[in-house]
Protein backbone atom coordinates (compact mmCIF):
# COMPACT_ATOMS: atom_id res chain seq x y z
CA UNK A 1 0.00 0.00 0.00
CA UNK A 2 3.15 2.45 0.23
CA UNK A 3 3.23 4.66 -2.89
CA UNK A 4 6.50 6.29 -4.39
CA UNK A 5 6.96 10.02 -4.14
CA UNK A 6 4.47 11.89 -6.65
CA UNK A 7 2.11 9.08 -6.23
CA UNK A 8 -1.49 9.38 -5.55
CA UNK A 9 -3.10 7.61 -3.15
CA UNK A 10 -5.80 4.63 -3.83
CA UNK A 11 -3.25 2.71 -5.63
CA UNK A 12 -5.85 -0.22 -4.06
CA UNK A 13 -8.17 0.67 -6.55
CA UNK A 14 -10.61 3.67 -4.04
CA UNK A 15 -11.73 1.56 -0.70
CA UNK A 16 -15.12 2.04 0.58
CA UNK A 17 -18.33 4.34 -0.86
CA UNK A 18 -18.24 8.15 0.73
CA UNK A 19 -22.42 7.63 1.82
CA UNK A 20 -22.98 8.93 5.16
CA UNK A 21 -26.42 8.14 7.22
CA UNK A 22 -29.37 9.82 5.37
CA UNK A 23 -32.17 10.04 8.20
CA UNK A 24 -34.21 13.11 7.24
CA UNK A 25 -34.28 14.70 10.57
CA UNK A 26 -30.79 13.82 11.08
CA UNK A 27 -29.08 15.95 8.19
CA UNK A 28 -27.29 18.48 10.54
CA UNK A 29 -25.41 15.85 12.88
CA UNK A 30 -21.86 15.04 12.41
CA UNK A 31 -22.00 11.30 10.79
CA UNK A 32 -19.05 9.43 9.91
CA UNK A 33 -18.80 8.38 6.37
CA UNK A 34 -16.87 5.35 5.19
CA UNK A 35 -13.16 5.71 4.03
CA UNK A 36 -9.77 4.21 3.53
CA UNK A 37 -6.86 4.60 6.18
CA UNK A 38 -4.86 5.59 2.76
CA UNK A 39 -4.34 9.58 2.60
CA UNK A 40 -3.69 11.36 -0.78
CA UNK A 41 0.44 11.72 -1.60
CA UNK A 42 1.64 14.74 -0.58
CA UNK A 43 0.87 18.41 -2.51
CA UNK A 44 -2.02 16.28 -4.50
CA UNK A 45 -5.70 17.37 -4.51
CA UNK A 46 -8.31 15.02 -4.60
CA UNK A 47 -11.71 16.36 -5.77
CA UNK A 48 -14.68 14.06 -5.34
CA UNK A 49 -18.83 15.10 -5.60
CA UNK A 50 -21.24 12.49 -4.05
CA UNK A 51 -24.69 12.99 -5.22
CA UNK A 52 -27.44 11.20 -2.57
CA UNK A 53 -31.55 10.64 -3.20
CA UNK A 54 -32.71 9.28 0.28
CA UNK A 55 -36.18 8.57 0.77
CA UNK A 56 -37.57 8.02 4.60
CA UNK A 57 -41.20 7.26 5.09
CA UNK A 58 -41.35 6.38 8.99
CA UNK A 59 -43.84 6.33 11.91
CA UNK A 60 -45.01 5.88 15.62
CA UNK A 61 -46.81 2.25 16.05
CA UNK A 62 -49.75 4.03 17.21
CA UNK A 63 -50.21 5.90 13.47
CA UNK A 64 -51.35 2.28 12.27
CA UNK A 65 -55.13 3.06 13.04
CA UNK A 66 -54.95 6.16 11.79
CA UNK A 67 -53.35 5.14 8.37
CA UNK A 68 -55.12 1.79 8.26
CA UNK A 69 -58.36 3.67 7.91
CA UNK A 70 -57.16 6.43 5.69
CA UNK A 71 -55.77 3.27 2.88
CA UNK A 72 -59.31 1.86 3.30
CA UNK A 73 -60.85 5.33 1.47
CA UNK A 74 -58.58 6.20 -1.37
CA UNK A 75 -60.31 9.56 -1.86
CA UNK A 76 -58.87 10.56 1.72
CA UNK A 77 -55.10 10.15 0.36
CA UNK A 78 -54.64 13.80 2.22
CA UNK A 79 -51.65 14.81 3.79
CA UNK A 80 -51.81 14.32 7.87
CA UNK A 81 -52.45 17.92 9.60
CA UNK A 82 -51.02 18.99 13.00
CA UNK A 83 -54.89 18.57 14.53
CA UNK A 84 -54.99 14.50 13.32
CA UNK A 85 -51.41 13.87 14.40
CA UNK A 86 -52.36 15.56 18.10
CA UNK A 87 -55.49 13.62 18.25
CA UNK A 88 -53.41 10.61 18.34
CA UNK A 89 -52.20 9.64 22.01
CA UNK A 90 -52.57 12.92 23.64
CA UNK A 91 -49.72 13.81 25.69
CA UNK A 92 -47.65 10.89 24.48
CA UNK A 93 -44.54 10.71 22.46
CA UNK A 94 -45.15 10.58 18.96
CA UNK A 95 -43.55 11.22 15.51
CA UNK A 96 -44.12 10.85 11.61
CA UNK A 97 -41.50 11.65 8.98
CA UNK A 98 -42.29 11.72 5.32
CA UNK A 99 -40.20 13.22 2.94
CA UNK A 100 -36.51 13.18 0.81
CA UNK A 101 -33.35 14.19 1.65
CA UNK A 102 -30.80 15.06 -1.38
CA UNK A 103 -27.59 15.85 -0.36
CA UNK A 104 -24.85 16.98 -2.54
CA UNK A 105 -21.10 17.15 -1.46
CA UNK A 106 -18.08 18.73 -2.18
CA UNK A 107 -14.79 17.10 -0.72
CA UNK A 108 -11.65 18.52 -1.01
CA UNK A 109 -8.55 16.54 0.02
CA UNK A 110 -5.12 17.72 -0.05
CA UNK A 111 -1.89 15.29 1.04
CA UNK A 112 0.21 17.10 3.42
CA UNK A 113 3.87 15.75 4.50
CA UNK A 114 4.23 11.94 3.76
CA UNK A 115 1.21 10.60 6.07
CA UNK A 116 -1.19 13.30 6.78
CA UNK A 117 -4.61 14.16 4.58
CA UNK A 118 -6.65 17.47 5.14
CA UNK A 119 -10.26 17.31 3.91
CA UNK A 120 -13.04 19.46 4.10
CA UNK A 121 -16.58 18.38 3.33
CA UNK A 122 -19.07 21.32 2.27
CA UNK A 123 -22.63 19.99 2.01
CA UNK A 124 -25.64 21.15 -0.11
CA UNK A 125 -29.05 20.19 1.45
CA UNK A 126 -32.41 20.12 0.10
CA UNK A 127 -35.15 18.57 1.93
CA UNK A 128 -38.38 17.58 -0.33
CA UNK A 129 -41.31 15.49 -1.20
CA UNK A 130 -39.31 13.94 -3.87
CA UNK A 131 -40.12 11.73 -6.30
CA UNK A 132 -39.40 8.26 -4.54
CA UNK A 133 -42.35 7.21 -3.91
CA UNK A 134 -44.19 5.92 -6.46
CA UNK A 135 -40.63 3.74 -7.49
CA UNK A 136 -40.81 2.38 -3.74
CA UNK A 137 -44.39 1.66 -4.14
CA UNK A 138 -44.34 -0.03 -7.30
CA UNK A 139 -41.37 -2.09 -5.76
CA UNK A 140 -43.19 -3.05 -2.82
CA UNK A 141 -46.36 -3.76 -4.87
CA UNK A 142 -43.75 -6.13 -7.33
CA UNK A 143 -42.57 -8.02 -4.30
CA UNK A 144 -45.60 -8.56 -2.58
CA UNK A 145 -45.15 -6.60 0.44
CA UNK A 146 -46.84 -4.31 2.86
CA UNK A 147 -46.10 -0.43 1.98
CA UNK A 148 -46.54 0.42 5.79
CA UNK A 149 -49.68 2.51 5.42
CA UNK A 150 -47.69 4.44 2.30
CA UNK A 151 -50.82 4.85 0.59
CA UNK A 152 -52.76 6.79 3.61
CA UNK A 153 -51.18 9.90 2.64
CA UNK A 154 -50.29 11.42 -0.82
CA UNK A 155 -46.72 10.78 -2.94
CA UNK A 156 -44.11 12.72 -2.67
CA UNK A 157 -44.90 15.23 0.10
CA UNK A 158 -42.54 16.78 3.10
CA UNK A 159 -43.85 16.26 6.59
CA UNK A 160 -42.19 16.26 9.60
CA UNK A 161 -43.55 15.51 12.65
CA UNK A 162 -41.93 14.79 16.89
CA UNK A 163 -43.47 15.08 19.62
CA UNK A 164 -40.91 13.97 22.82
CA UNK A 165 -42.91 12.83 26.45
CA UNK A 166 -42.50 16.51 27.60
CA UNK A 167 -44.74 17.43 25.07
CA UNK A 168 -42.16 19.49 22.77
CA UNK A 169 -43.32 19.80 19.38
CA UNK A 170 -42.14 20.12 16.13
CA UNK A 171 -44.06 20.28 12.93
CA UNK A 172 -42.85 20.87 9.46
CA UNK A 173 -45.27 20.63 6.59
CA UNK A 174 -43.45 22.91 3.86
CA UNK A 175 -39.72 21.68 2.00
CA UNK A 176 -37.77 24.44 2.91
CA UNK A 177 -35.65 24.50 -0.21
CA UNK A 178 -31.80 24.20 -0.60
CA UNK A 179 -29.67 25.42 2.05
CA UNK A 180 -26.13 24.95 3.12
CA UNK A 181 -25.35 22.20 5.01
CA UNK A 182 -22.94 21.34 7.83
CA UNK A 183 -19.17 22.08 6.89
CA UNK A 184 -17.08 19.27 8.13
CA UNK A 185 -12.90 19.51 8.21
CA UNK A 186 -10.94 16.08 8.98
CA UNK A 187 -7.10 15.77 9.50
CA UNK A 188 -6.62 11.99 8.77
CA UNK A 189 -3.22 10.34 9.66
CA UNK A 190 -1.94 7.03 8.18
CA UNK A 191 0.60 3.95 9.34
CA UNK A 192 2.33 1.25 7.58
CA UNK A 193 2.49 2.38 4.82
CA UNK A 194 5.27 0.43 3.31
CA UNK A 195 3.56 -2.83 4.37
CA UNK A 196 1.43 -4.08 1.18
CA UNK A 197 -1.29 -5.79 2.59
CA UNK A 198 -2.35 -3.81 5.44
CA UNK A 199 -2.77 -0.35 6.39
CA UNK A 200 -3.92 1.35 9.61
CA UNK A 201 -5.27 5.10 10.18
CA UNK A 202 -6.46 7.55 12.40
CA UNK A 203 -9.07 10.56 11.75
CA UNK A 204 -10.00 13.68 13.70
CA UNK A 205 -13.22 15.73 12.83
CA UNK A 206 -14.77 19.12 13.61
CA UNK A 207 -18.31 19.81 11.66
CA UNK A 208 -19.18 23.74 12.39
CA UNK A 209 -22.66 25.03 12.25
CA UNK A 210 -23.19 26.44 9.29
CA UNK A 211 -26.39 24.93 8.47
CA UNK A 212 -29.82 26.61 9.18
CA UNK A 213 -31.01 25.07 11.99
CA UNK A 214 -35.01 25.57 11.55
CA UNK A 215 -34.24 24.04 8.28
CA UNK A 216 -33.18 20.84 10.06
CA UNK A 217 -30.24 21.65 8.00
CA UNK A 218 -27.80 22.06 11.00
CA UNK A 219 -27.91 21.78 14.58
CA UNK A 220 -26.67 25.36 15.91
CA UNK A 221 -24.14 23.55 17.37
CA UNK A 222 -20.00 22.68 16.96
CA UNK A 223 -19.16 18.28 16.88
CA UNK A 224 -16.49 16.38 17.06
CA UNK A 225 -15.07 12.95 15.93
CA UNK A 226 -12.31 10.81 16.58
CA UNK A 227 -11.95 7.41 14.44
CA UNK A 228 -9.92 4.51 13.94
CA UNK A 229 -9.74 3.20 10.51
CA UNK A 230 -7.81 -0.14 8.83
CA UNK A 231 -7.34 -1.54 5.95
CA UNK A 232 -6.15 -5.07 3.92
CA UNK A 233 -6.12 -6.41 1.15
CA UNK A 234 -5.54 -9.75 -0.30
CA UNK A 235 -6.03 -11.30 -4.13
CA UNK A 236 -8.72 -9.27 -6.40
CA UNK A 237 -10.42 -7.62 -2.73
CA UNK A 238 -9.92 -5.46 0.11
CA UNK A 239 -11.56 -5.24 3.51
CA UNK A 240 -11.97 -1.72 5.26
CA UNK A 241 -13.51 -0.82 9.02
CA UNK A 242 -13.94 1.68 10.84
CA UNK A 243 -14.62 2.72 14.37
CA UNK A 244 -15.46 6.13 15.58
CA UNK A 245 -17.23 8.52 18.26
CA UNK A 246 -18.40 11.65 17.96
CA UNK A 247 -19.58 14.36 21.11
CA UNK A 248 -22.44 16.17 19.27
CA UNK A 249 -23.42 19.35 20.73
CA UNK A 250 -26.89 20.23 21.55
CA UNK A 251 -29.53 20.52 18.87
CA UNK A 252 -32.52 23.16 20.22
CA UNK A 253 -34.49 22.67 17.60
CA UNK A 254 -34.82 18.65 18.20
CA UNK A 255 -34.77 19.14 21.74
CA UNK A 256 -31.62 17.09 22.18
CA UNK A 257 -28.83 17.78 24.43
CA UNK A 258 -24.95 17.37 24.12
CA UNK A 259 -24.40 13.10 23.63
CA UNK A 260 -21.50 10.74 22.75
CA UNK A 261 -22.17 8.83 20.11
CA UNK A 262 -20.30 5.35 17.91
CA UNK A 263 -20.19 4.43 14.77
CA UNK A 264 -18.93 1.09 13.12
CA UNK A 265 -18.70 0.33 9.50
CA UNK A 266 -17.10 -2.72 7.13
CA UNK A 267 -16.65 -2.62 3.58
CA UNK A 268 -15.82 -5.21 1.42
CA UNK A 269 -14.33 -4.35 -2.50
CA UNK A 270 -14.11 -7.02 -4.80
CA UNK A 271 -12.42 -6.69 -7.94
CA UNK A 272 -14.13 -7.68 -11.35
CA UNK A 273 -10.99 -6.30 -13.45
CA UNK A 274 -8.16 -4.31 -13.45
CA UNK A 275 -11.14 -1.17 -13.78
CA UNK A 276 -14.31 -2.25 -12.44
CA UNK A 277 -15.26 -3.15 -8.90
CA UNK A 278 -17.95 -4.32 -6.99
CA UNK A 279 -18.90 -2.79 -2.79
CA UNK A 280 -20.74 -3.78 -0.27
CA UNK A 281 -20.85 -2.17 2.96
CA UNK A 282 -22.36 -2.11 6.47
CA UNK A 283 -22.86 0.85 8.88
CA UNK A 284 -23.90 0.44 12.53
CA UNK A 285 -24.35 3.38 14.65
CA UNK A 286 -26.31 4.84 17.73
CA UNK A 287 -29.12 6.93 17.03
CA UNK A 288 -28.58 10.71 17.38
CA UNK A 289 -32.49 10.39 18.49
CA UNK A 290 -31.71 7.95 21.23
CA UNK A 291 -32.09 10.11 24.29
CA UNK A 292 -35.43 12.03 22.69
CA UNK A 293 -37.89 9.79 24.11
CA UNK A 294 -39.42 8.79 21.50
CA UNK A 295 -39.82 4.59 20.77
CA UNK A 296 -38.20 3.49 17.44
CA UNK A 297 -36.05 6.63 17.02
CA UNK A 298 -34.22 5.19 19.61
CA UNK A 299 -32.90 2.60 18.24
CA UNK A 300 -29.77 1.51 16.70
CA UNK A 301 -29.49 2.24 13.20
CA UNK A 302 -28.51 -0.51 10.65
CA UNK A 303 -28.11 0.00 6.99
CA UNK A 304 -26.33 -1.04 3.55
CA UNK A 305 -25.04 -0.13 0.46
CA UNK A 306 -24.13 -1.52 -2.41
CA UNK A 307 -22.36 -0.37 -5.83
CA UNK A 308 -20.55 -0.56 -8.76
CA UNK A 309 -17.43 1.38 -9.91
CA UNK A 310 -15.00 1.57 -12.25
CA UNK A 311 -11.65 3.38 -12.14
CA UNK A 312 -8.99 5.21 -14.60
CA UNK A 313 -5.82 6.98 -14.40
CA UNK A 314 -6.50 9.37 -11.32
CA UNK A 315 -10.31 8.99 -11.22
CA UNK A 316 -13.38 7.29 -10.47
CA UNK A 317 -16.85 7.11 -10.48
CA UNK A 318 -19.77 5.05 -8.63
CA UNK A 319 -22.93 4.40 -8.87
CA UNK A 320 -24.93 2.45 -5.46
CA UNK A 321 -27.88 1.85 -3.60
CA UNK A 322 -28.65 2.18 -0.02
CA UNK A 323 -31.35 0.46 2.34
CA UNK A 324 -31.76 0.23 6.02
CA UNK A 325 -32.36 -3.29 7.99
CA UNK A 326 -33.28 -4.09 11.30
CA UNK A 327 -33.64 -0.01 11.81
CA UNK A 328 -36.73 0.72 10.03
CA UNK A 329 -38.28 3.24 12.26
CA UNK A 330 -34.96 5.57 12.20
CA UNK A 331 -33.84 5.60 9.09
CA UNK A 332 -34.08 6.54 5.63
CA UNK A 333 -35.80 3.54 3.88
CA UNK A 334 -33.68 3.50 0.54
CA UNK A 335 -31.51 6.03 -1.18
CA UNK A 336 -29.42 6.52 -4.51
CA UNK A 337 -25.92 7.66 -5.23
CA UNK A 338 -23.48 8.82 -7.64
CA UNK A 339 -20.24 9.71 -7.21
CA UNK A 340 -17.27 11.26 -9.30
CA UNK A 341 -13.46 11.67 -8.26
CA UNK A 342 -10.37 13.25 -9.98
CA UNK A 343 -6.86 13.52 -8.79
CA UNK A 344 -4.88 16.65 -9.56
Amino acid sequence: MGHPPGEARRSWSEGPLPIREQFLPGAGFLAWTPDSAEVEAPQRWRVEVVVDAANTWTRSDVLFDLLEEREAEPGRRQPLSLGELRSVEPGGSLFFVDGELHRSTLRLSRGLLRSFELEVHLPWLDATGGFLDTTIEDYHELINIRDDQRPGVPRDVYTVYLRSPDGRELFLDRAPGAGLGEVVVSLKKTFWQSDPHWILGLEGAVKAPTGEEEDLYGTGSWDFGLRVLAGHRWWRARLDAGLGVTRLGAADRLGLGTQTRLAFFASLEFFLSQRISVVGQTQLFQSPFRESGIPKLEDDVSTYEIGLRGTWTRGAAFLALSENYRSFGNSADAGFHLGWSRTF
